[in-house]
């Protein structure tokens, strides 16, 4: 096969290997129990692993010989001298690892590293960005790079990252990697994304058998137990990377994990030998697990499809009375594996009556209590993030930030500068273009202007405060689409789950959805579509107001069919938030304003995110009509807030206080940087102009408070104090207090307009 020379003779190639690809994939052979662990990839590749860890995950793969370790570039050093001795137990670093839009020269550097260091295999990452632009040679480069900086015998593996992929560009990335040299094709970081699924690798393994290099398929991302490990290699995977390899082993060895611990060895109720070729009764079979019982199938009949055998009933064994463990109850084949671990503690009730409680997964679930019209906005500096070090440290505390705005529900964050270095507006002046000041924020991350491609963890951290927390909120179904690759986000594997209500999952139900228009038609039935993600418009909300007269809208809310939204049309790829009819069918529904959950049902929603130049900037640019009629700020010099707040005193239980509506229509809590609010004020032009100096900064506010006198640390970071400042003022959100009209302060802006 001769090589290609430009992007158009890689499309050439690629599409004759496309034509060429069967309509359905065989299903192979799977290997012995005694034998997965040869296939398996055992996985540590958490950037805050200790060497502690790395000596257990070597410890680990040298009990049960799996194949390789994969760790960091940093510790293959010590996962080679760990597996000193053994020549079955090889050691594999990642490469680019996770974005893989590392220079070329970096990534050959890191490979010669890593090959010196000891790594006999390499898992790099391609550029799939530029993939997914059709630039087939860059990528192409990018991988023979690697692949002459670590030639054979060392192994090298290219990942994907699938669930950021189309099923052609699958393929594409399948073709060129194996024309590069790569003796695997791998699905997925684990990092970005759903991970590997039956139906890529089938399709990485037809393409690679179409190409006919000899290059094989890595499944990773995902693979948990066995059952998902058995799956895979039955697909056409050769190699599994996982961080549950000894989990998956015990399972297949017929050991489960006991309450405490303890190890569970599986034993048959009756003694039975089983032959090759012989057939096996069902009563055998019920005492099997899932995994097991296809390995059974395959040694009675290693050529015939597993899904031609009846299906085997769901069997539970009464407990002997002596028996100090449950015994597991079976499933049937294709129900989809819960959790192992169940906690239940015996607790007792109010009436003194003892009661089990399940508390293995999340049981406090949001319940709307009806419209919300009043709304809670936080405003942090941004220059809290410029004094982190590494991505990594900028990465975890905007996470931080995020937990406290959707545990909080907070309705509105603003990041604003307060540094006299921060950069001019690029924006200024536009502001009349604009619908609201949010859109302008969305723009300012996801427009064409260079801070919206490059790093700004230093040159304009609220810039990147801003894009971390936009990112947060986004429903995970929806990231992908409306974030593309970007250094900013290279640490996004270290962030937390927000898990709030407009996070939902496939099989959750709400009336109201979030979701990104995917294509729309004109009045003549003309359909518009596009798949370039350059193309998006990324973040901005719209709603029935901003539509034209078409005839209709398809949008993807993260439910398995797609909604029509009928008679309208909004502009493609652009985030919307829709409402279901509560007669009608649940594929058609209508856009709504995204303050509308909120509004009527009294759902938290999320938050938007503003991004401002200044302190003064955060209340002239307010979205609110009206702005904001009650502030706090927040300084070790102010009153402290439990002599601020005092409870409401009416004859109502807690459950009736929550019903009545606060004083205040749009509550503000601004937060101060390392040198507090007093640094803002100091470089703001607009209150310099207006002669405001830094010790009249509890002028600017309603409040002027001090969340915890008396502090052990002389010092109260940002995110800590947001956490503190939103428990403190939980009382004031939910009715139950009010502020003391005593600590009121002479507000300028009672006085003085800041247009």
């Amino acid at each position: 096969m001769s090589i290609p020379k430009d992007d158009g003779e890689w499309a050439a190639l690629i599409s004759t290997i496309k034509v060429s690809l069967p309509e359905t994939f065989p299903e192979y052979q799977t290997p012995l129990p005694s034998e997965v662990n040869r296939t398996i990839d055992h996985t540590q590749l958490a950037l805050a692993a200790t060497e502690q860890q790395i000596d257990q995950l070597c410890a680990e793969a040298l009990q049960y010989q799996f194949a390789t370790v994969c760790v960091r570039l940093n510790h293959v050093r010590r996962a080679v001298q760990e597996l000193k001795g053994s020549s079955d137990v090889k050691v594999a670093c990642v490469v680019g690892f996770h974005e893989g839009m590392y220079e070329t020269s970096e990534k050959e550097q890191e490979a010669r590293d890593a090959v010196e260091q000891g790594a006999a295999e390499l898992d790099m990452v391609l550029k799939y960005p530029l993939l997914k632009e059709g630039k087939y040679t860059d990528v192409y480069t990018d991988i023979l790079g690697v692949r002459k900086a670590a030639p054979s015998p060392i192994r090298l593996k290219v990942i994907l990252e699938t669930s950021q992929l189309t099923r052609e560009e699958i393929i594409a990335g399948s073709v060129i990697a194996d024309v590069a040299g790569a003796d695997f094709i791998k699905t997925s970081t684990g990092f970005n994304g759903s991970g590997a699924n039956i139906d890529n690798v089938a399709l990485m393994r037809a393409t690679a058998g179409s190409v006919g290099n000899g290059c094989k398929v890595k499944a990773s991302g995902g693979v948990r137990s066995a059952e998902d490990c058995i799956r895979m290699l039955k697909t056409g995977a050769e190699r599994i990377g996982t961080s549950s390899g000894v989990k998956i082993m015990q399972e297949l060895k017929g050991e489960a994990v006991g309450a405490k611990g303890s190890i569970r060895r599986w034993r048959p109720t009756s003694s039975a030998t089983i032959l090759i070729g012989q057939t096996i009764s069902v009563s055998i079979i019920t005492n099997l697990s899932i995994s097991q019982r296809d390995f059974v199938r395959n040694i009675c009949d290693p050529m015939q499809n597993t899904d031609s055998y009846p299906m085997l009933p769901s069997f539970s064994a009464p407990r002997p009375p002596s028996s100090p463990h449950p015994r597991p109850t079976m499933r049937r084949p294709g129900v989809p594996k819960k959790r192992k671990t169940s906690h239940y503690h015996d607790q007792t009730d109010y009436n003194g009556h003892s009661r089990n409680i399940f508390t293995s997964k999340p049981t406090a679930v949001f319940t709307p209590t009806g419209g919300r019209s009043h709304t809670l906005t936080v405003a942090i500096p941004g220059s809290i993030v410029a004094n982190s070090h590494s991505v990594e440290q900028k990465t975890i505390l905007a996470g931080i930030i995020a937990r406290a705005l959707a545990v909080f529900c907070v309705d509105e964050v603003v990041v604003f500068d307060d540094d006299e270095n921060s950069p001019r507006d690029e924006y200024h002046g536009q502001g009349d273009y604009y619908e609201s000041p949010i859109d302008k924020t969305s723009d300012e991350l996801n427009g064409n202007d260079s801070s919206a491609k490059r790093y700004t963890g230093y040159s304009d951290p609220s810039h990147f405060l801003a894009h971390i927390l936009s990112y947060l909120e986004t429903p995970p179904y929806l990231r992908k689409h409306l974030f593309p690759m970007h250094p900013n986000l290279r640490g996004a594997g270290l962030l937390p789950s927000l898990d709030m209500p407009h996070h939902l999952r496939a099989n959750e139900w709400c009336d109201y959805r979030e979701g990104i228009v995917i294509s729309s038609s004109d009045g003549e039935g003309q359909r518009r579509h596009s798949t370039q993600m350059s193309n998006y418009h990324h973040n901005r909300r719209y709603s029935s107001s901003s539509s034209t007269n078409f005839s209709a809208t398809v949008v993807d809310t993260g439910l398995p069919k797609k909604v029509v939204l009928p008679d309208i049309q909004l502009p493609e790829y652009a985030r919307v938030t829709v409402r279901f009819s509560e007669q009608g069918h649940e594929h058609y529904a209508q856009p709504v304003h995204p303050s509308t959950p909120r509004s009527e049902a009294g759902y938290y929603w999320g938050y938007y995110v503003r991004r401002c130049r200044s302190l003064s900037s955060v209340f002239t640019e307010c979205p609110f009509d009206g702005g904001y009629d009650l502030s706090f700020g927040t300084s070790e010099r102010g009153a402290p807030v439990y002599s601020v707040l005092e409870e409401e005193r009416q004859e109502h239980d807690n459950y009736d206080r929550r019903k009545i509506p606060p004083d205040y229509k749009h509550l503000l809590v601004v937060f101060g940087g390392v040198a507090g609010i007093e640094a803002a004020i100091h470089n703001d032009p607009q209150l310099c102009d207006m002669e405001i100096r830094p010790t009249e900064a509890g002028k600017l506010f309603d409040y002027w408070v001090n969340l915890l006198p008396g502090q052990g640390s002389r010092t109260i970071r940002t995110e800590e104090a947001v956490w503190l400042g939103l428990t403190s003022l939980r009382g004031l959100v939910e009715g139950t207090h009010r502020p003391r009209p005593l600590y009121r302060s002479s507000s300028f802006r009672s006085s003085t307009s800041y247009e």
